[in-house]
């Protein structure tokens, strides 16, 4: 009785999290913000929507962009950048000119391939894979040696 319990158990739970987080494909012309199409056309005017897909969480949701060269864009359910992740380097207007500065400076070399905000940090990724993190203010914190 007790293992059917726990197997009746598992399955409600499993059900819940599948009804709680669903993932909805959308037309990239249609149904997307204009908050994010307008982000999507100052940031990245030459390249087009491949795939869009909106992840509804309870009540909220967040939207994930794929562009046709690889950058993979997030956003908040309240429609504001979070994490850009890509091959190439991101463009100057996505990052801010303090960081970019930063990366310039001490990284003469190397480019900035992603950038995410995560608990109130920046991080971006450079393409030598070195993770820097930036508080808020955008002054350098630490290398990230949590990969």
């Amino acid at each position: 009785m007790v293992k059917m319990n726990k197997i009746t158990l598992s399955m409600i739970i499993a059900t819940m999290i599948y009804v709680g987080c669903t993932k909805e494909e959308i037309k990239p012309g249609d149904n997307l913000p204009t908050e994010i199409k307008t982000y999507l056309t100052a940031h990245y005017p030459s390249q087009s929507i491949i795939d869009a897909v909106i992840d509804k969480t309870d009540s909220t949701n967040t939207y994930e962009i794929k562009l046709n060269n690889a950058t993979s864009l997030e956003f908040n359910y309240k429609k504001e950048i979070m994490d850009i992740d890509g091959n190439t380097e991101l463009p100057i207007s996505v990052i801010s000119s303090k960081v970019f500065d930063y990366v310039r400076i001490n990284y003469p070399n190397n480019f900035i391939t992603g950038w995410e905000m995560d608990e109130g940090k920046q991080e971006v990724e450079l393409n030598n894979r070195v993770d820097l993190e930036f508080d808020m203010n955008n002054d350098f914190l630490q290398i990230d040696l949590t990969e």
